[in-house]
């Protein structure tokens, strides 16, 4: 039983729009998500970047979640051109889990990025590689 994702959606005037700063170096962009009641309440997030240069990406917030609210993920973690990945960056929700009391929907996902943070312990790491890997 593996979650079910929603349709895509992308940034919204991304290279049109001027946009102030938040803070030093930091702005806010805006997506709009078609939304599907029956995939539920949402855990985790897909981000492709098909941008040819990397962002740092702090936060997302989705407001007015049926049955929810507001659902807040921090992410605070660079996210480099798609390319340069083996795998999907996802994203999950500001909520912890013991192992056994991750909800079933999202498991497959927590361990395919246990497995992509573990790393396979060959190659030369490069600075996109988000692997946990230590020298004895």
């Amino acid at each position: 039983m593996q979650g079910r994702v929603g349709a895509p959606a992308f940034l919204e005037n991304w290279i049109t729009k001027v946009t102030k700063p938040v803070a030093a170096g930091s702005c806010t962009f805006q997506i709009t998500f078609d939304w599907d009641e029956s995939i539920g309440i949402p855990g985790a997030f897909i981000v492709k970047n098909l941008h040819h240069n990397e962002f740092f990406l702090k936060t997302l917030t989705l407001d007015d979640v049926p049955g929810k609210g507001r659902i807040h993920f921090f992410c605070n973690s660079w996210v480099y051109p798609a390319e340069r990945y083996k795998s999907d960056r996802i994203f999950f929700a500001n909520q912890a889990y013991l192992p056994s009391n991750t909800p079933e929907p999202l498991r497959k996902y927590r361990e395919e990025e246990l497995v992509n943070l573990r790393g396979d312990g060959t190659g030369e790491l490069k600075e996109w590689d988000r692997v946990y890997d230590y020298a004895c």
